[in-house]
């Protein structure tokens, strides 16, 4: 039986009228706290008004479900458009599956997603415009999407559910409206420099972008390496975000003779800061990057037979044998056969499956608050094979990350030692 979803595009909308089914995790989660069920009692006098502690209002459905409203600003087209559909997929296939398949449920979730093309400014107009309708978002991509928004968030006029986003500006107990699922920069950077010193890679470079994310990821090897004499960083170069300005720094590192190159960067100066130091001779330097150069790795293996090795914040999702992932597999190829098993479509599932959890689980009334208040309620917690444990110094569910070494075997990274 194939999906039947119902979109309307309007100014770069889609809507979603979508059904979820009551999630079957392995374990139950410890109930939730007191304050989660009570949210506005224990909130400052001046912030009751705000939409983060006001209950959520529902709109009972002739099939007495209620709907929820969700909403969510993604790169859906443009130069990061590969990524932002792929979480969209991901997304609309969790939710998409269960309105299908599970008539019984308590809810029916109404996604709203506009189309940013990865600009800050778009981003911030969209989310006006959403909150407005729902203080509810889920799955923002990337440190601008954060900051364009960062108005909203410190005024605590909307929630945000499992950004795709590592840096640390937002992950700091005063933005208690915000939750994440993947675990922070520092511990894909961590699991990359543990490759390098396992492949006896001494010397290393950093190609990273000039922003608050790469600047931070810069810093962390950088500190990492004082305590670490297995591994010396003898380059650095970077690029402006949203350019390809990669020049100066293909000169810098290539004048090193580094063995590994970890590259803190977008998709395409990272394509062509690769293809140039390559061009120049650095044939045999092993090349790295976080979880958002997946993409490149197809590309660049075919047209220059290059393997790039990266980190995921998710298992291998063409053969992980976590419960979650198989049902993750079973669906795209039931509901989107034509679709590849992606990292990041993976993580969009992963996303929507803790939202829809964390409304099942939380007791009435609830608010944005309450949600969030029941995921930190969780501790050991085996949902569906991942093993998710909240960080209060992090704000995310997991702490795990793999090697994704461009072909089926995935390596689960240990700790740096």
């Amino acid at each position: 039986m194939r999906i039947i979803t119902y979109i309307s595009i309007v100014l770069c909308t889609c809507n979603l009228h979508l059904t979820a089914e009551q999630p079957t995790p392995q374990t139950q989660p410890p109930p939730a706290q007191e304050s989660a069920q009570t949210p506005l009692l224990q909130a400052p006098i001046q912030e009751i008004s705000d939409p983060f502690y006001q209950p959520l209002t529902f709109t009972k459905l002739a099939d007495n479900r209620q709907e929820v409203l969700l909403n969510a600003s993604l790169p859906l087209a443009g130069e990061l458009s590969l990524i932002g559909n792929q979480i969209f997929d991901g997304l609309t296939l969790f939710f998409n599956k269960v309105r299908q398949e599970d008539l019984q449920g308590k809810y029916v979730i109404n996604l709203s997603a506009l189309d940013d093309q990865g600009s800050g400014s778009r981003t911030k107009n969209n989310a006006k415009k959403l909150q407005s309708r729902a203080p509810l978002f889920t799955s923002f991509f990337g440190a601008n999407s954060m900051h364009a928004v960062a108005k909203l968030i410190k005024q605590k006029k909307i929630a945000m559910f499992f950004p795709i986003e590592s840096a640390s500006d937002y992950r700091q107990q005063a933005f208690d409206n915000i939750i994440f699922f993947r675990p922070p920069i520092n511990k894909e950077l961590d699991a990359l420099i543990q490759y390098c010193i396992q492949q006896l890679k001494r010397k290393i470079a950093i190609f990273y972008e000039a922003s608050s994310w790469g600047e931070e990821g810069l810093q962390h090897i950088k500190k990492t390496l004082e305590k670490n004499d297995a591994i010396t960083l003898v380059a650095h170069g970077s690029y402006q975000p949203r350019t390809v300005n990669i020049a100066s720094a293909v000169h810098t590192i290539v004048k090193s003779d580094p063995d590994a190159i970890i590259c803190i960067a977008q998709a395409r100066p990272a394509y062509n800061f690769i293809r140039q130091v390559v061009n120049k001779g650095l044939h045999k330097t092993l090349f790295l990057g976080l979880s958002e150069l997946i993409s490149l790795q197809s590309t660049l293996k075919k047209s220059r037979g290059l393997t790039v090795i990266t980190s995921s914040v998710t298992p291998n999702p063409s053969t992980s044998t976590l419960p979650i992932v198989e049902e993750y597999r079973n669906d795209m190829k039931k509901f989107f056969p034509n679709k590849p098993l992606l990292p990041f479509s993976l993580e969009g599932y992963i996303n929507a499956m803790l939202f829809y959890a964390a409304l099942n689980y939380t007791p009435a009334p609830q608010s944005p608050q309450a949600l969030i208040k029941t995921l930190e309620s969780f501790n050991s917690f085996n949902f569906k094979g991942l093993d998710l444990t909240y960080n209060t110094t992090t704000r995310s569910l997991s702490s795990k990350v793999w090697i994704n070494t461009g072909t089926k075997k995935w390596i689960e990274a240990q700790p740096l030692s």
